[in-house]
């Protein structure tokens, strides 16, 4: 049997207040009430790595 290679690619960025992995909850009710951000890689200036509609 000939060997396969799995290849991944990043779809976007998550912006989370949990910045480590011991603080962060294992179910969504451990979250509530916690603000995030998902930004998709096609939302994305890939140069710079800002939001395409970040004004900043």
């Amino acid at each position: 049997m000939q060997e396969q290679t799995l290849v991944y690619h990043p779809i976007g960025i998550i912006h989370s207040p949990f910045r480590d992995i011991a603080d962060r909850p294992i179910q969504p009710a451990g979250a509530r009430g916690v603000a995030g951000t998902v930004l998709h890689i096609e939302d994305m200036d890939i140069v710079n790595g800002t939001h395409c509609n970040d004004t900043r």
